[in-house]
């Protein structure tokens, strides 16, 4: 997987290793983009998601992968999310969406431990089951 996601990552309290990422049963890529309304409605669903699975123990990982057109927009989406991100204006914001064929946002994709994509329908499953189809996640990516 770190051949496809990369090395570092950014959080609200400083940089993120890959080897801090990998402990997590479970790693998600998120795109997505401030300026998108369905952005904007499905990430406070998400936010809630990835709060309960990850209580009490972390379990669960979110790399937030931009579509925004400035840093500005880029930093008042992730100033209200618990999860990872690429930086903005990081080449791997373009190469993922393009391994992964990113057409439209917000898509949430499960990751396969080699960096394959699991699942592209993390949303959709956010949406209609909430925090019991962690389970199911967990044993299609293991």
């Amino acid at each position: 997987m770190q051949s496809v996601i990369g090395d570092t990552f950014i959080s609200r309290d400083g940089e993120i290793t890959y080897s801090d990422v990998e402990k997590n049963q479970v790693v998600c890529l998120f795109f997505t983009a401030y300026w998108c309304p369905p952005c904007r409605t499905f990430t406070p669903v998400l936010v809630e998601f990835y709060n309960d699975v990850n209580y009490p123990d972390k379990r669960l990982e979110i790399i937030q992968i931009s579509s925004d057109k400035d840093e500005q927009m880029f930093m008042d989406s992730f100033n209200q999310v618990p999860w990872i991100a690429i930086p903005y204006g990081d080449s791997r914001n373009i190469s993922l969406r393009k391994r992964f064929k990113v057409q439209g946002v917000p898509i949430l994709m499960l990751l396969n431990k080699d960096g394959t994509l699991a699942q592209g329908t993390g949303r959709a499953d956010v949406q209609t089951e909430g925090p019991g189809c962690f389970d199911r996640w967990y044993n299609l990516v293991n």
